[in-house]
């Protein structure tokens, strides 16, 4: 699949004062709502916020690189799975785990792919294909100091935070702790992206000696802040693990023994050496050489790559190099100063050096296996971990390559293609491959990524329902109706579905609803007659259950009746709804509403209805011409007369809204918002908002 395909910039900092100084002569930053930032997204009650935080910076980076637009969703889940360990979804994880992750070829996937099971995130079952899937790759994650965090957020987008959370100091959108001290344990992680040197000391509770604060994108999804984000006070004293994630490419081959944690550091007086012996799957071009560095003592390093080393040696012909500087912990690479091409099957080395004041080198804990890898100390003669008295495996030492030729993988993609067509939990799967195999410049790595998935697909059958036809929706429906709520299962849309105006009843009545990953793949359900008969909730699904999710789904010349109806559900609390579209005449004889009907608690991002009817709690903030091609972002649009309208900040409790025309000025057409909770907000509240989104009325 083809995606969308900075400048560094300088920041002071003033050590004699607490306070940031400000980039670029700014003393705020502020990009949400505009192009460079992804979506907010909720970790529900799993522990992994660390997954969460290493997504969204990879996400960011992706979108200031141009790799993606803002509507990228990387997958928390395949990554969490690619870290592994006996509780995955526990707060375990660490910076330090995604980067040895990514930096193996693992866990950068797509959120379509694996998404995140909120009501029951342990029940994803990842196969270790899927893990192999990797969307693109990690070229550098490193540590800085806070005098860096403006100039990197400017560059990079985000930068990962660890730091100690206790909800009883967040107040109003805004957070301080007065008792944290710098060896304060932590327990949480976020993503900084922006800044506000004049952020008043007053808005915090307790409150700090002075203003200024961090912008922090959160994980508990936008109900947190009104939009999920909060700030931070510039006096928290145990900010830590303040890193930058750096992307690109995906290359179609990692070679790495050393692949997740714990790790232990080898140290010498001036220098130490360690080598990985590798041998050359296809054949290939080896262009990149990493490793990570778990030190924050200034070295230098050294990558060099030998061909066919010597019978207990890693040494051989030299045939490649790089060398540069590290400062700080995290994943380092570079491009070697020449190409490396190999033979299949022809044996490889490559050698890290490290040289300073006590440098010190990462290797992965574990029982080393004979004539894999090497150390050496101070320039002496290497030695075979296996006979050293190190508890290492292996050095945390890696090598990207390319393959000369992607046939083979075309040619097995198009094998197993032929093999699991029919299968009918494969057709998703099926379907992306056909796309990759159809492209004749697809490389081996998008080859690769099609022939995992699908390899999963086969291996996760049981785990996803795929839904095709009418009759197959009717029995899911039923089966829902019936008391099976799906959690912590995915469904899924093989196909568009048309019902022809057939009246069917909602997934689900007033006591059974879904609880589960419904995924249209963007597909349309149309001419449906969605009647509750005697229950009150009518929608695609009758009641979504808490941490449901639907995505991707949309609602096409269809007809929604009950006493509360909204186009996706009738009543939902504490669910997900995302990139949905309801073109539908909605009919609720208590409520309407045109995404839902009732709610509360609710996550709603990249939605638009063509109806009068909306969720309720909802403020207009931009207006655009009935014909606007502006591309839609986050938030809940709807189309209202003449004009497209977002509406976003969600409020606890909401029901469906209605909105009538009242005047025209200035050229604009007014609107009256009514309904529940809006019943006080009138015309006053809607100019305010227009002038805001630069209407002059």
């Amino acid at each position: 699949m083809k995606r969308f395909i900075a400048a560094l910039i300088t920041a002071a900092y003033l050590a004699a004062s607490p306070l940031p100084a400000s980039a670029e002569g700014s003393g705020s930053y502020d990009p949400r709502g505009s192009e460079t930032v992804s979506a907010v997204s909720s970790q529900g009650k799993s522990g992994a916020c660390w997954a969460f935080a290493a997504a969204a910076c990879a996400e960011h980076d992706l979108i200031a690189k141009g790799y993606e637009k803002r509507s990228v969703d990387l997958s928390e889940t395949a990554l969490v799975m690619s870290v592994g360990g006996e509780q995955p979804f526990s707060s375990s994880g660490s910076a330090a785990a995604a980067e040895i992750a990514m930096a193996s070829g693992k866990g950068i996937s797509y959120e379509s792919y694996e998404p995140f099971l909120a009501a029951e995130p342990e029940a994803a079952v990842v196969s270790e294909y899927k893990k192999n899937v990797c969307e693109y790759g990690l070229y550098q994650a490193r540590e800085i100091e806070k005098y860096e965090i403006k100039a990197a957020v400017k560059k990079h987008g985000a930068v990962y935070v660890s730091h100690y959370y206790d909800s009883s100091y967040m107040h109003g959108g805004a957070y301080y702790d007065p008792y944290a001290k710098a060896d304060t344990p932590i327990n949480h992680a976020d993503v900084i992206v922006g800044w506000d040197d004049s952020y008043p000391k007053e808005n915090f509770s307790p409150q700090p000696d002075n203003d200024g604060a961090w912008l922090i994108k959160g994980s508990w999804g936008t109900q947190m802040s009104e939009d999920g984000y909060y700030y931070l006070s510039y006096d928290e004293a145990e900010l830590s693990n303040l890193t930058v994630f750096d992307m690109g490419k995906a290359y179609d081959e990692v070679y790495s023994y050393a692949q997740r944690l714990p790790a232990l550091n080898l140290t010498a007086s001036d220098e130490i050496s360690a080598a990985c012996i590798f041998t050359a799957e296809t054949e290939q071009t080896v262009k990149r050489a990493g490793f990570m560095y778990m030190s924050s003592i200034d070295a230098d390093y050294e990558l060099k790559v030998y061909s066919e080393p010597a019978e207990g040696s890693p040494v051989g012909e030299l045939i490649g190099s790089a060398e540069g500087k590290v400062s700080s912990r995290g994943f380092y690479s570079a491009e070697l100063s020449s190409d490396v091409r190999l033979k299949k099957g022809e044996r490889f080395s490559v050698v890290l050096t490290l040289k300073g004041d006590r440098p010190s080198l990462a290797a992965m804990r574990g029982v080393p296996v004979r004539g894999q890898a090497y150390i050496s100390v101070s320039g002496g003669e290497y030695a075979d971990l296996a006979d050293t008295s190190y508890q290492a495996a292996a050095p945390y030492v890696f090598a990207y390559a390319d393959e000369e030729d992607p046939g083979p993988y075309r040619e097995e993609l198009r094998e197993t293609i032929n093999r699991l067509y029919p299968e009918k939990g494969c057709q998703r799967e099926t379907a992306y491959a056909l796309r990759v195999f159809a492209n004749k410049k697809s490389s081996a790595r998008e080859l690769k990524n099609a022939l995992y998935l699908l390899l999963s697909a086969e291996e996760e059958n049981d785990e996803t329902l795929i839904i095709s036809s009418a009759d197959e929706w009717e029995e899911f429906a039923a089966r829902v109706t019936g008391g099976e709520s799906f959690s912590g299962k995915t469904v899924s849309l093989g196909s568009d579905i048309d019902f022809g105006g057939r009246h069917i009843s909602p997934a689900g009545n007033d006591s059974s609803g879904f609880g589960g990953m419904f995924d249209g793949c963007g597909h349309i359900i149309k001419n449906a007659v969605i009647d509750s008969g005697s229950n009150e909730y009518s929608g695609l699904f009758s009641v979504l259950e808490k941490d449901s999710c639907v995505t991707g789904v949309t609602l096409q010349d269809c007809r929604v009746m009950g006493m509360t109806a909204g186009g996706i559900c009738g009543k939902a609390e504490g669910f997900e709804i995302r990139k949905c579209a309801v073109y539908a005449d909605i009919e609720g004889a208590d409520r309407t509403g045109s995404i839902a009907g009732e709610a509360s608690g609710v996550l709603i991002s990249d939605c638009i209805a063509d109806n009068i009817s909306g969720l309720s709690g909802c403020i207009t903030e931009r207006v655009y011409p009935a014909d606007s091609t502006e591309p839609l972002k986050d938030g809940i649009w709807e189309r209202c007369g003449e004009v497209l309208r977002e509406k976003r900040s969600i409020y606890d409790r909401a029901y469906g809204i209605n909105v009538h025309k009242v005047s025209a000025a200035g050229g604009a057409v007014l609107y009256h918002i009514s309904c529940g909770i809006m019943e006080d907000r009138t015309v006053q509240l809607l100019v305010s908002a227009l002038r805001s989104a630069g209407m002059k009325i």
